[in-house]
């Protein structure tokens, strides 16, 4: 824990000796649309660098001038006390967002980004102490290191089926963090994903990564099934059919998903036999 206190101290005295340079470098020649600072990349696109100070509710347009709105700078709104809440939504261009862009922006309450965004970079959006609701649509392939790191009044998110893999301290830190929906295209988390995140549940389909992952590092998990208890074949009702699959699952005729074993556990005591295929049949004749 020292060794990575030192290492984010170092991180972060880089960050403000390089927004140093770059506000140095650029301020006689940035050009100034709808209250953003910008740089053309090319002739078609742009990067946004800042604001002005009077902005506090962040909406990015799909251009500045005669440019598509393409990337956000690294460094670019770094401890940014006066922006409130931040979105996308307009900027349909928009494709990536740099690394540590809105680190340290503490009185972020808020958080929009949709589907076309395709990659954060690192600490994107750490330190956001007042975040409370993350938008996340982005067809992001994983959530980068520190990306919400010490977003400590963050409760929830949902993983787009976009992303792959959770980096190292992606949601380290976030103290008020009490679930993560983990789609089941997440195939690698990093053991530390959470750390010091200790009101945490993962929420995922049974027998997926995400369940895998959280039983290993004692986090607890809360299974999602689109199909009721009982609905062993999971056709969409309950019906003999489910008794029965119930039954040879227990003689050994069949196997059955992790899901259907979750729905085939009728009375919720953790182990499948014939009480619960014979409590499925009292529910089809209505005896329970």
């Amino acid at each position: 824990m020292i060794k990575f206190k030192k290492t984010f101290l170092c991180f972060s005295v880089v960050a403000l000796i390089v927004l140093t340079a770059v506000q140095q470098c650029f301020a006689a020649t940035y050009l100034t649309s709808d209250g953003f600072y910008y740089l053309p990349d090319d002739k078609y696109n742009a990067t946004v660098y800042g604001c002005n100070d009077n902005k506090t509710e962040l909406v990015f347009p799909d251009r500045l001038d005669n440019y598509n709105v393409r990337s956000i700078a690294d460094y670019s709104f770094i401890n940014n006390g006066n922006i409130t809440s931040i979105d996308f939504t307009n900027a349909k261009y928009l494709r990536s967002v740099g690394y540590l862009s809105f680190s340290g922006c503490s009185n972020v309450k808020s958080i929009v980004l949709p589907y076309w965004i395709n990659s954060f970079d690192f600490g994107s959006f750490q330190n956001c102490t007042a975040l409370t609701q993350i938008g996340l649509y982005a067809r992001v392939n994983k959530i980068t290191e520190q990306c919400f790191y010490g977003c400590s009044s963050l409760t929830g998110i949902d993983l787009p089926d976009s992303v792959k893999s959770i980096e190292r301290f992606a949601f380290g830190s976030c103290k008020s963090l009490s679930e993560v929906y983990i789609p089941t295209s997440v195939t690698s988390i990093a053991s530390n994903a959470f750390r010091n995140s200790p009101n945490v549940t993962i929420k995922g389909s049974y027998g997926s990564y995400a369940e895998e992952y959280a039983k290993a590092n004692n986090i607890p998990f809360e299974g999602i099934s689109a199909y009721d208890v009982g609905d062993v074949n999971m056709d969409g009702g309950i019906n003999i059919l489910d008794a029965t699959l119930v039954q040879k699952y227990v003689v050994g005729i069949v196997e059955l998903s992790a899901e259907q074993k979750h729905l085939a556990d009728y009375n919720n005591d953790g182990d499948i036999t014939v009480v619960d295929a014979t409590e499925i049949q009292k529910f089809i004749v209505h005896l329970n």
